[in-house]
């Protein structure tokens, strides 16, 4: 009777949420690496391990009792009851902490109190049983979860050339970051994409066609329209560059993020599936589903835009200031060392296309310049990986404080900078492998971002010109075999056309009923296309214009940092690089900070993270106050003031790595004063 209540009562509190929210985000079993058995496997612990768990004190208190046993039922049952109460009554998640604990505490008493006085109420609560049950199979048979519980069915052979292809897919990289405000390529800053254009076609008006990873790069490699229904998985989507490439001669090499549209007979078992990871991340799922997000956030990790390693990326490394760098080097190479770190699988593409020959695909699907902003040109890891202060706690809303954009624009950029020279090595690789002539490259992204003040980053809330400008217009460059010389092509190109365009290159020979909603790049243009925008109230704004987004990059970052020095950035870039013996200083000071550690106190080269971000809380300076950083004796950058999304005055300080030496680093923090001094401010800590 207890362990048959514990089942029904942990199943309403903790199982029924879990699943409600896994089968609205199914994408989770996807990021985890999780197949049809290992699914089975997860819902069945899920279902019997925590009410085994809880049945445990009552079992201990049984052998002294009935009456002691039947008391921790009331407890336990109790709590477990009013969960599921509050779950059923309200949408408990909008509720504040100090009204929701109260509640949850008188419901879970009263129930304690009434299942020991009624027998019909121990004997109802067994017979619910069934609930969990139900529940189970609901989740199991929905259309949301027959992509995942499906066998793969992979297309016949489909004959082609020999052909090479390479795909590198990009994550959150807004065609408006590489570019001008006259819309050419900042080639002093993006060498690598430069390199790329000079023997390659350029699609400046290319377009993404939605903002969320799990829909546009199926979207991408289907050469097909978004599909909200089906999941990023082959069964999903059978029809795909990966079963155009898969059943014929010729290997396939595939690096997927957030997707697995590549199916087992054609890519092998790659087995990244941790249950330790999967669990723990599931327990963050139930903590968002069962407390009000207050809570929520101060115990589990937000659930954001990825549903794998959750605990990791924001908890165990955001708040880590504690660590020493060495630490902290650790931890990352513990948490972020698999096959979605985008250095790792920078590595492996860049050795992949050494080797590759005619026929070949290799396609690589890297997070970057998605957040977490951590990478600085060249693969230089710094402490970055903590939430950004303007973001909110879901990594989705921006601050409303248009001062909070300086230094994630900046972030952004040196980001957007190391996937420039990652495509740098792929080239370089390819070049030595002897195919680069012969090979069709293409690189391009699954859609941009914006760092609008007060707006949604990814542009599907609250939607303006500029946050269409930054999230829609995408880099696309193609180059085609045996080109050699550099073209613009200005026609409407969207993703959905990139698929064609492979088709008529390798000239393969599909089956009649093979359909595309794109249009092959080779062909003539198609006018007149509406522009797929999905969003949320569907509202449809005019075409995107990416040298406006340079334009804001301009305005904001500056000439210099555009131009020459990302380190360098706003009215005061003059001053990085100088020497602190050279400059004004004013006397007393403006006000007092709290400096976050930054492992600048005793750097070891060999934790692998350079201490680059210099964080603080500011006392009473206003917005827009610019500040300079000196890192021994040298001024390493600057950043101005700005209140962040809590309304909090901070500061983030990315400073030029090379000032940082092995061992004791000094650091100091200046107001930059309207007559050109410097004020240093009181920073303990």
């Amino acid at each position: 009777m207890y362990l048959l209540g514990l089942f029904a009562l942990s199943g309403l509190a903790l199982l029924g949420p879990l699943l409600d929210s896994l089968q609205r985000g199914a994408t989770f079993f996807v990021a985890q690496g999780m197949q049809r058995n290992a699914v089975f496997l997860f819902v069945a612990f899920w279902a019997l391990v925590p009410p085994l768990v809880l049945a445990i004190p009552v079992a201990i208190a049984g052998f002294f009792s009935k009456r002691i046993a039947d008391l921790f039922m009331a407890i336990i049952g109790g709590v477990l009851a009013a969960f599921a109460l509050l779950g059923f009554v309200s949408a408990s998640h909008t509720w504040r902490g100090i009204v929701f604990l109260p509640v949850l505490i008188v419901l879970a008493v009263a129930f304690g109190f009434l299942y020991l006085k009624f027998r019909n109420l121990r004997f109802f609560v067994a017979v619910l049983a069934i609930a969990p049950v139900m529940t189970i199979v609901v989740f199991l048979s929905s259309p949301e979860m027959s992509g995942i519980l499906a066998d793969s069915k992979s297309e016949v052979a489909i004959a082609r050339n020999e052909t090479p292809v390479v795909m590198v897919i990009f994550d959150e990289f807004s065609l408006g970051t590489m570019v001008t405000p006259d819309g050419s390529l900042n080639s002093s800053l993006f060498p690598g994409f430069a390199d790329l254009a000079s023997t390659a076609t350029w699609y400046p008006e290319a377009k993404s066609l939605v903002p969320w990873t799990h829909l546009a790069v199926p979207s991408l490699a289907s050469g097909t329209l978004p599909d909200t229904k089906k999941l990023p998985v082959a069964t999903s989507w059978p029809r795909t560059i990966f079963s155009m490439f898969g059943n014929s001669p010729g290997q396939v090499s595939a690096h997927e993020s957030t997707t697995a549209l590549c199916s087992e007979s054609i890519c092998g078992v790659k087995n990244r599936l941790e249950w330790g990871r999967a669990f723990n991340d599931s327990w963050s799922v139930v903590g968002n589903s069962v407390l009000p997000s207050g809570l929520a956030a101060r115990f589990f990790s937000s659930l954001g835009n990825t549903w794998a390693g959750l605990d990791s990326e924001n908890v165990a490394l955001e708040s880590r200031d504690d660590l020493s760098a060495k630490e902290f080097g650790k931890l990352w190479k513990e948490t972020l060392g698999g096959s979605d770190d985008p250095a790792v699988v920078a590595d492996e593409i860049v050795s992949g296309v050494a080797d590759l020959g005619g026929g070949d695909l290799d396609y690589a699907h890297l997070a970057l310049p998605h957040a977490p902003y951590q990478f600085l040109p060249g693969g230089i890891r710094y402490n970055g990986a903590a939430h950004p202060d303007w973001f909110s706690d879901n990594w989705t809303d921006l601050g409303a404080d248009p001062w909070g954009q300086v230094s994630l624009r900046q972030r952004l950029l040196l980001q957007s900078m190391d996937a420039d020279s990652i495509l740098t090595r792929i080239l370089d690789s390819l070049r030595a492998s002897g195919r680069f002539d012969e090979a069709m490259v293409i690189v391009t992204s699954d859609h941009g971002i914006t760092l609008e003040p007060g707006a949604q980053r990814r542009s599907v809330r609250r939607i303006t010109a500029n946050s269409i400008d930054d999230v829609m217009s995408v880099p696309l460059f193609v180059k085609f075999p045996g080109q050699t010389s550099p073209v613009i092509d200005r026609r409407d190109a969207r993703l959905i056309d990139v698929l064609p365009t492979v088709a008529d290159v390798v000239e393969a020979q599909l089956p009649d009923d093979w359909k595309f909603d794109g249009s092959s790049l080779l062909g003539s243009e198609v006018t007149g296309r509406p522009l797929w925008w999905f969003a949320a109230d569907g509202e449809v704004l005019a075409a995107p214009e990416p040298a406006r987004t340079a334009s804001r990059n301009w305005q904001w970052l500056g000439a210099t940092a555009m131009e020459t020095n990302p380190y360098a950035i706003g009215p005061h870039a003059g001053l990085v690089g100088q020497s602190m013996d050279k400059q004004r200083v004013a006397d007393g000071s403006p006000g007092k900070c709290t400096l976050s550690k930054s492992q600048l106190s005793m750097w070891d080269p060999a934790s692998g993270v350079v201490p680059a971000l210099m964080s603080a809380s500011i006392g009473a300076l206003p917005s827009g106050t610019w500040i300079a950083a000196e890192v021994n004796g040298e001024i390493a950058g600057v950043s101005p003031v700005f209140a962040n999304y809590k309304g909090k005055a901070t500061l983030n300080i990315v400073i030029d790595p090379s000032v940082v030496q092995p061992g004791s680093n000094m650091a100091s923090l200046h107001v930059v004063n309207e007559d050109g001094t410097l004020s240093a401010l009181t920073c303990p800590g």
